[in-house]
Parts: C-alpha cells; structure tokens; sequence
C-alpha cells in the first residue's frame, strides 16, 4: 500500500512531465523541480480552437476576473479585488449560459497563460483538479516537491533525482517531446495507462484489490464524504484481514497497520471521525484521481463542472477489473494477465512472441532505457512491451512479455540470460546482448 499520497498527487501527468525532466536533466533534486516549474509556468499562446475550453477551466477556476450576466452599474467585477493568476483577462458570463473571454473590452482570439494550464483545459483531460504552483508559503513545501516525493515513492525518480528505467518509458515512448521540448499534451495519457497503471496498482495492490470492488457496490455519483468512508471501511477490512493472516510477515503488517492509525491520531487532533479528517480524504482523492486518469472512473456527465469538482462515476473498465480481480488469487497475477484486458477493453495475446516478433520493440526499449548496464529488470521490459504493442492491432498482455522474455533466453541464449533476483522465485532480471537484438 502506497503511503503518504496527498492532495497534491492528482494527476498522473505531473509524473510525465517530472519523469521527462529527470530523464533529460537530472543532477540533484533542486534542480530537477526547478526545471520541472519553469515548465509547467512557461507561458503559451493558445490558438483560437482552444479558447472555448480554456474560458470554461479558467471560469471554473478562478484565475481571472469573472464578470456575472447581471452587473450593477459600477460594472462590479468578481476577482477584481483580489489576486487572481490572469488579471488581465475577463470572462464575461452571458445571458444564454454561454461564456466570453475578453480583454475587458472585447472578445479576444488568443491569449497567453501558463502552459500547465493549457494542458489541463484540454477537453480531452477527464478531471480539471491537481493543478500545481511552483510557490508556497514560507516554511511549506511546493505543490511540486509533494510531486517529486510521489514519483520517488512508487520508483520514477530516485533519491537523487535520477530517472529510473520506468520514468524514461512514462516519458519517451509516447514520442510527445523531444529533448525538453513537449509537442503533445502529457496530461492526455492515451495507452501509457498501461504503463503508469501497472506502476501504481503495483505499490498499493492489496489496497487497491479491495478498494476497487468495493467501489462497484457504491452509488453513483460518488462524492468526497461517501469516498473518503468508503476508503476508510476498505483499510479497516485490509489491516484486520493482514493481522490475523499468515502471509505477510511482521514489518508488512506493521506497515498496513500504521497507514491506519496514522489517520485516526490525525482524526483525534481534529476531534472527528477517521472518515471525516483531512488527511483521509487526501489519501482517497489521490487514489480515485488516478483511476480517472488510468480509465477505471470517470467525471464525464451532463454537468461539465464535475470535473472540476471531486464527482465521480463508474467507467467501462470498472465492473471488469473488480471481476477478474475477485477471480484470481494472486493479485500480481491479475496485473499481469488481466490489466491490459481490462485498461483497452479488447483481448489481449497470452502466447509467446518469438524473437523475429518483437525485435523491434525490444530493441525500441533498450534504446528508450539507455542503461549503462546490459541488465534490466524483466518486469520493466515487459510492461514496455505491453505498452507498445497497445498501438498495434494485437496487444498484448504483461504476461505475455514476461514469458516471451523468459522464453527468449531458453531459445537464443547468445542474445539473452535471465537471473534471479532476491525476492521470489521467479527471474527477475535479463541481461541482453544489443549487438545481437
């Protein structure tokens, strides 16, 4: 189970744009996060296609002045007395319901504003929460230093501000930038789900297990107080259920056991229930943020400003993973064989590619990783091959990659040899000979 996540880890594509930088700069972590922010608070010029969707985020949002449909006749602004990130810029509300950016005078064409914000009023981004600033107060943290530590717990940034294997693949095999510059929208995630899914359903699986079929039982929509319950009850089952099972040795039971009594000493302080604190419903947002960004839920409705609210409702995907996830025992199993099944709604291969099949792709991974080694981890391969065969018409399943590299260092033991690592009893690693892909 993950711990920590908070109400600053929203949205999966932070994690691209800081696995891209780490990956393209590196050096130490003050750098990586202060290359990270002038990114995101670059400023751009979005064209005229795009302003219908940026005046709703920027609406809904307030971070310009918003002038109402019935304005007295001091021409009273709401945001003009107080700071707002675009001063400049006016929403007029109009009397169809309609909304008109202007410069205050009249309707603009373009407008210049920070690039983040760009990128998440896109009408393809399913939830408009999560945005981040680069500032905080004097004494706290920035929203993008709870980034950094995000991507360093579930293993895409190390310690010292290196990308990991993973990191490079999250940010490269999309081909949305090139070198530092980004050509495409890292916020619309497309079949890197696949990739950044098995990531995080990885770290918080026992959790995420659970709290996933539970959600299916609920009503919908799903709303903040009902969530946070709802995530409340799933730990509660989870860490009675570790303590009095025999599988999970004593360090992991105490590792389950102080994520929930975390949350009740901070529920204590604020004299309310554990489902009621702060910190519980950080823990549940960050969660049910992801699954929307991965596919599992959903903001899309009739009210559009659900997505810039904490609404949620049942995707496709949802009903099919809690039923495979009920249907295998081992939930490693289930990511393996039914993740990308459920993530791109089709049938994915479980047979063996053989070396002339994948090739290309194995290759394309080595390249993407540019370790210095000649051995990585068979997982990380495998989730990448997964992941690029998503954008052909047979995918395939993390399964499948896993066993076609197994299979690839018993048939062509000149170009591949497995080893085991120290946990588990299956290999955990491959080393591959590049000059014979």
């Amino acid at each position: 189970m993950i711990p920590g996540l908070d109400e600053f880890m929203l949205r999966l594509g932070h994690l691209k744009v800081l696995s891209n930088v780490a990956t393209e700069t590196g050096g130490s972590r003050h750098r990586v996060e202060k290359a990270t922010a002038e990114i995101l608070t670059s400023e751009t010029t979005v064209p005229p296609e795009e302003i219908p969707a940026l005046t709703e985020y920027l609406y809904n949002k307030r971070l310009c002045v918003i002038q109402p449909n019935k304005v007295h006749a001091s021409e009273a602004l709401i945001g003009q007395e107080q700071q707002v990130r675009y001063p400049e810029l006016v929403v007029r509300e109009l009397g169809n319901g309609d909304l008109d950016l202007t410069d205050g005078k009249a309707a603009i064409r373009n407008a210049t504003v920070w690039w983040q914000d760009r990128c998440l009023a896109h009408p393809e981004i399913p939830s408009k929460v999560g945005a981040v600033t680069a500032l905080a107060k004097m004494g706290s943290k920035t929203g993008l230093s709870h980034i950094f530590d995000w991507a360093e717990v579930i293993g895409l940034i190390s310690s010292t501000a290196q990308a990991t294997p993973e990191a490079k693949l999250f940010a490269k095999l999309d081909a949305k930038c090139q070198g530092e510059v980004w050509t495409g929208n890292p916020y619309v995630l497309g079949n890197d789900k696949i990739l950044i899914g098995f990531i995080l359903l990885h770290d918080d699986l026992d959790l995420f297990s659970r709290f996933v079929v539970a959600l299916t039982s609920t009503t919908w929509p799903l709303k903040k107080r009902q969530a946070a319950q709802l995530f409340t009850q799933t730990l509660i089952k989870l860490v009675d259920e570790a303590n009095q099972g025999r599988d999970l040795t004593v360090r992991q039971k105490f590792h389950l056991t102080e994520q929930l009594h975390e949350l009740e000493r901070t529920a204590r302080r604020k004299h309310k229930g554990i489902e009621l604190a702060s910190t519980t419903w950080h823990r549940t947002a960050s969660r049910l943020e992801s699954y929307v960004d991965i596919g599992i839920l959903t903001k899309q409705s009739e009210h559009s400003r659900d997505r810039f609210e904490y609404t949620y409702y049942a995707a496709p995907p949802l009903s099919a993973v809690a039923e495979t996830v009920q249907s295998e025992s081992d939930p490693i199993e289930w990511l393996e064989v039914h993740l990308v099944d459920c993530l791109l709604g089709c049938q994915a291969r479980h047979e063996i590619l053989m070396l002339d099949e994948m090739h290309g792709e194995l290759s394309r991974l080595v390249a993407t990783i540019a370790s210095p080694t000649a051995s990585y981890q068979i997982d990380t391969l495998a989730v990448g091959l997964a992941r690029i065969f998503a954008d052909t018409n047979s995918p395939i399943s993390i399964r499948c990659g896993r066993r076609s590299l197994e299979e690839l260092a018993r048939s062509h033991p000149e170009v591949a040899r497995v080893a085991r690592g120290s946990v588990g009893p299956r290999a955990e690693y491959i080393s591959l000979d590049r000059r014979k892909l």
